[in-house]
């Protein structure tokens, strides 16, 4: 099956919308924009399922990029004092 390179991209943003939580759309848009290569070249096999990339993309997250691994990394909380 030959996937869309739209279909893609709006599968892992689906995908990065999931594993990184209520994001704002830009920064979605941006999140696809530096995984993109990623998910291309770990859990191709995978897409469009938003699910298995999503899968695949926890288990290979010591593979990211640097770029790829920032969306994941979480947002660190500032404790009130």
């Amino acid at each position: 099956m030959k996937i869309s390179p739209m279909g893609c991209a709006m599968g892992l943003a689906a995908a990065l919308f999931v594993m990184a939580g209520a994001t704002p759309a830009a920064a979605q848009d941006k999140a696809a924009e530096l995984c993109t290569p990623d998910v291309m070249r770990l859990c191709n096999e995978f897409v469009p399922d938003v699910e298995k990339i999503t899968a695949c993309m926890s288990k290979k997250r010591r593979q990211l990029s640097p770029e790829c691994a920032a969306v994941f990394k979480p947002k660190r909380r500032r404790r009130p004092h």
